[in-house]
């Protein structure tokens, strides 16, 4: 059996008279890639970010690699080995993809986001950069700048950013949203190479991504998890076809 990496126990937030979270327990072992779905409001994006740092919880715990992180804020979460990627993209749009991902590794290092001309000759922040750009397919569209991209390849920018933060931990909030069916799949391709390299939490709406990459599901409803097990668990079970993936399964 792996190491338990990340190990969450009663967390819960609200927002007012809403229960965005609820006593959420939930565990990632490392190496594994854990899907998280559900319907829309049931609390993923207030639970992801409850993981990140960006948002404090009002009860409960995270602990990371043994140690409780529920204090910390989301840049000292980054530089104990998390990375997130967003749901819209968040990355330089005047810089090129090749500026981007030698800034992730500028943070990596400690340093600030200062960015001047030497640092982009600076092969210690370059070659990484490089090397996580060839990871996701975009080798060749280094020097493009980002607001050149198409959509999908903004994603496996987003992607290079995380890798390039030597993460121990990715969490990743919809990859694949908004893509075409052939910008979905070099995605879901790109994933399924991390897979046993990186571990993933992976927060999705798209089932095939889900079912084809997870090594294992919680299914979040109305701020619970109402199940976890591995993607042939969760498809048979009756109580997350009735709250969420519908009988068609």
């Amino acid at each position: 059996m792996a190491e338990t990496l990340l190990v969450v126990r009663g967390l819960a937030k609200s927002f007012g008279a809403l229960r965005a979270t609820d006593g959420i327990d939930f565990e990632v072992r490392e190496g594994e890639t854990h899907a998280v779905i559900g319907p829309n409001g049931a609390g993923k994006t207030t639970f992801i970010k409850q993981l990140s740092g960006e948002l404090r919880p009002d009860a409960g715990q995270v602990r990371f690699a043994g140690e409780d992180i529920t204090a910390l804020p989301a840049h000292r979460r980054s530089r104990k080995g998390l990375a997130r990627s967003f749901q819209i993209t968040s990355i330089y749009r005047d810089f090129s993809a090749l500026d981007n991902v030698a800034l992730a590794v500028q943070a990596r290092a400690g340093h600030s986001f200062r960015f001047w001309r030497p640092a982009r000759e600076d092969i210690l922040l370059t070659q990484p950069a490089r090397q996580a750009l060839e990871k996701v397919g975009l080798g060749a569209r280094a020097d493009v700048l980002a607001a050149n991209l198409a959509h999908g390849e903004q994603r496996q920018l987003e992607i290079a950013l995380a890798l390039a933060t030597q993460p121990r931990l990715m969490l990743l909030d919809e990859p694949v949203a908004g893509m075409g069916s052939d910008e979905s799949q070099r995605m879901i391709e790109l994933l399924a190479s991390l897979k046993g390299e990186k571990t993933v939490v992976l927060v999705e709406h798209d089932m095939d991504a889900v079912f084809s990459l997870a090594d294992r599901i919680s299914v979040l409803v109305y701020g619970r998890i109402i199940a976890t097990g591995t993607p042939a668990e969760i498809r048979a079970n009756a109580e997350v076809r009735a709250a969420y993936l519908g009988e068609d399964l």
